[in-house]
This record gives structure tokens, C-alpha cells and sequence, in this order.
């Protein structure tokens, strides 16, 4: 199994507690995980960008924020950027 970026999923972790905060000012974790049907040392977890939970913890995180879209652009390739000059053979 490949090595996790440990940055990456901490970032996550990072960004879903500051969404808390900014969505649902007044929810402490143990509010907030009961929001989307987890328990608070799930959520604690999911926070500190733990890999052993699973996307779809995240996916209800997402769905509640209304960003539940963005989830749906991980895996599509990147857009290629097209050399104009190239295709006009100049």
C-alpha cells in the first residue's frame, strides 16, 4: 500500500475544522459529529486528517457545507492546456 501524503490529509483535517467554524459557529465537535453522524472521536480523527476514516465521513462533511461537488472533481484528469500556436502550425 502506498505511503499517504501526511501533508495532504492534514490540510484536509485543517480545512473541514476551519469549515466548522465558519458554517456552524456555535458547534463544538461533539455537536457538529452528531450533525453528520459520526461519533466526536470520529470527528476528532477526521480533524487531524487521520487515514483510517472513511471518505464517506467526509462526503457527509461536505454535503453539509453544500461542497459535496467538489468531491466529485478528485479523480477527473486535469484539463490540458491547449498550444495554440502549435495547432494552427505556426
Amino acid at each position: 500500500m502506498p505511503q499517504t501524503d501526511d501533508s495532504t490529509l492534514h490540510n484536509l483535517g485543517l480545512n473541514l475544522k476551519n469549515a466548522r467554524k465558519r458554517y456552524f459557529p456555535r458547534d463544538d465537535q461533539r455537536r457538529f459529529a452528531a450533525r453528520i453522524n459520526v461519533s466526536r472521536a470520529t470527528y476528532q480523527k477526521m480533524e487531524k486528517g487521520d487515514s483510517t476514516i472513511s471518505l464517506g465521513s467526509y462526503l457527509a462533511a461536505a454535503r453539509l457545507f453544500g461542497l459535496e461537488d467538489q468531491i466529485n472533481l478528485l479523480f477527473l484528469p486535469p484539463k490540458e492546456k491547449t498550444d495554440l500556436l502549435k495547432e494552427l502550425d505556426l
